[in-house]
């Protein structure tokens, strides 16, 4: 069974660098830049968790004003990680079921 295929598309990284993003999650998945170019292709590494993932995609967010979406190829789900609002630093699940 292969491992996830994910999308990640990302605004306001840590320390306006840019390249964190890719640094971070290389260290959990194979990263491939799409266009735009704030859109990463994730490849899962075998042992890797979807865990794993939101974790480190969230250590490369800026703590005040980042934001993220998540998108799984596998189950359709979409995640979305906004530090600003009401509830900063928590994944929240955007897709519906019905």
């Amino acid at each position: 069974m292969p491992n996830g295929v994910y999308f990640l598309t990302y605004d306001c990284p840590r320390g306006a660098d840019y390249r964190r993003p890719r640094r971070e999650l290389g260290k959990v998945a194979h990263v491939g830049r799409e266009t735009p170019k704030t859109t990463l292709r994730l490849d899962r590494r075998p042992g890797a968790t979807f865990a794993d993932i939101k974790a480190a995609a969230a250590r490369s967010l800026d703590p005040r004003k980042g934001r993220m979406m998540l998108f799984s190829t596998k189950t359709g789900r979409i995640y979305t990680l906004d530090n600003r609002g009401n509830q900063p630093g928590i994944w929240v699940r955007r897709d519906s079921d019905d």
